[in-house]
């Protein structure tokens, strides 16, 4: 059972660091200070503490800072850990986040458009929009 719980806060831990840089984090993040924040008002102070770990990591990743990085996925592993360990109903909760992570992760692909020619007017290139477009 120990093994289980220290790879499962593991995987929690790397996930969470991986996607500190991406588009998907303001939703994990969100997420992610539900399931560690549950009680009075907790979700906001691990809302804050994750954010300060995001701008942390992107100084240390800019100045080649390795150990730094290591030591932000160690606290969150260890915040995981403690949680999974506290309240065996996390340990679903946050297998089903991982899941949902690892299935959001798959489906994201880099699209890389070129136009060329003459253009009279905006060119707009994209998978969806959501709203409306307009031009002045």
């Amino acid at each position: 059972m120990a093994a289980e719980v220290a790879a499962l806060a593991a995987a929690g831990a790397s996930t969470l660091v991986s996607v500190m840089a991406t588009d998907g984090w303001a939703a994990l993040k969100a997420r992610v200070a539900q399931l560690l924040g549950r009680g009075d008002g907790g979700a906001e102070a691990v809302e804050a503490e994750l954010e300060q770990s995001s701008r942390e990591l992107a100084a240390a990743r800019q100045h080649g800072e390795e150990a730094l990085v290591v030591d932000i996925e160690t606290e969150w592993r260890m915040r995981f850990r403690r949680l999974i360990q506290e309240d065996p109903a996390a340990r679903n909760a946050l297998r089903e986040l991982l899941a949902e992570e690892h299935s959001a992760q798959q489906g994201t692909t880099t699209t890389h458009n070129t136009v060329s020619g003459t253009v009279d007017g905006p060119v707009v290139q994209t998978g969806s929009i959501q709203g409306g477009l307009h031009f002045q």
